[in-house]
């Protein structure tokens, strides 16, 4: 079977690129290389951040780099202006299945490939809603075209099921292989994210300012990248945190920055899965989480594994800092239970479910 996985830019870091790193390359391990298996990437904007077994090929549609803030017009106009060269790599490239990653890669999968290729299986990585309602009328009409729709959480599969017949639910997968149990003593609070309006950094950093009051030896640190990180700077210097919350860029050993906090918080306004949630979680390090619209609540559960808070309740996504911080043996209990639960998302399980769904075109099963 000739597979191809189809993404934006895999030199980005991010929560796509990582999963389809992951899936590939525990595809690899289980097929025996019995499968070829591509990452085909419309641009090229760095090196590639994620380790990605040597016998994937790579292959890069342009050498442009992935510019502009998501869901912007710029964006969209470069994805349109690339339609040719799309068509002509997959007129010259033939695959069995397409996964494509994310709607405007469903959408020129769709005009571009569905008659030079295979089966075009599109996978969403964002919750339902988060496009306005004129473009999820249209993607609607765009994925009654595509062979599968592959959607992360059981609340995404319900909507999508309305006007669709061809939905299925296979939650993202994570590496195993790094699992640690923690010992949460550091007075360390680790976010993982883009510096995008999305993942809700601005409103962290408001709500923190009573938390250091109570508790000035506790600091945040925020590892990632974007568009606000110039804004988010600033309101940190202006709420005179500029010591306690600590923007610290990309690193290439995440793994060790989470290992070296206590708890980790999550205040995105809304998420496709949150998969950050499942790397700290496999730590043994507990997270707080508001409770958006998909993907929190499919991955915590309330107080036995991590804390959920009520969508966008800041006063309570507060208190459950002041908690983890001041109670030591909740952090531990929450730690240890995190440490277990995450087994349902390992790559293998999510990886067989993938392989069910290619090769016996069954409807998957979540796990």
């Amino acid at each position: 079977m000739k597979l191809c996985f189809f993404v934006s830019d895999i030199s980005f870091v991010g929560g796509i690129e990582r999963v389809v790193s992951i899936l590939s390359n525990q595809l690899v391990l289980l097929k025996h290389n019995s499968w070829q298996i591509d990452i085909v990437s419309l641009y090229h904007t760095n090196n590639i951040n994620y380790k990605i077994n040597e016998n994937i090929n790579i292959k890069y549609i342009s050498d442009n780099s992935y510019v502009g803030k998501p869901q912007s017009f710029r964006r969209f106009w470069m994805a349109l202006k690339m339609m040719r060269l799309i068509r002509v790599f997959f007129r010259n490239n033939q695959y069995d299945y397409i996964l494509s990653q994310g709607f405007p890669n469903n959408f020129l999968a769709t005009i571009c490939c569905q008659k030079t290729s295979g089966k075009i299986i599109g996978v969403e990585h964002v919750c339902y809603s988060y496009y306005p309602k004129i473009i999820r009328f249209f993607r609607t009409f765009v994925y009654q075209r595509l062979y599968k729709v592959v959607v992360l959480t059981h609340k995404d599969y319900v909507k999508f099921e309305r006007n669709l017949d061809n939905v299925v639910v296979i939650p993202n997968p994570f590496d195993t292989e790094d699992k640690f149990l923690s010992d949460l003593e550091e007075k360390r609070i680790i976010a993982i994210g883009r510096l995008e309006y999305q993942k809700g950094f601005d409103n962290l950093i408001s709500l923190y300012k009573e938390v250091f009051e109570l508790y000035p030896d506790w600091k945040v640190y925020i590892y990632g990248t974007g568009n606000l990180e110039k804004q988010l700077q600033k309101q940190i210097e202006e709420l005179n945190l500029e010591n306690v919350i600590i923007l610290a860029g990309v690193t290439d050993n995440i793994y060790e920055k989470i290992r070296n906090s206590s708890f980790m918080v999550f205040p995105s306004r809304y998420e496709g899965f949150g998969m950050v949630l499942l790397e700290c979680m496999s730590q043994g390090v507990p997270c707080i989480s508001y409770d958006c619209e998909s993907g929190p609540s499919d991955i915590i559960d309330n107080y036995n594994n991590g804390i959920l808070v009520p969508n966008q309740d800041a006063n309570a996504f507060k208190e459950a800092i002041k908690k983890l911080i001041s109670d030591s043996e909740m952090r531990h209990a929450l730690g240890k239970n995190a440490y277990v639960s995450v087994d349902r998302f390992t790559s293998r399980r999510i990886a067989q479910m993938w392989i069910e769904l290619l090769e016996k075109n069954d409807k998957a099963l979540y796990c």
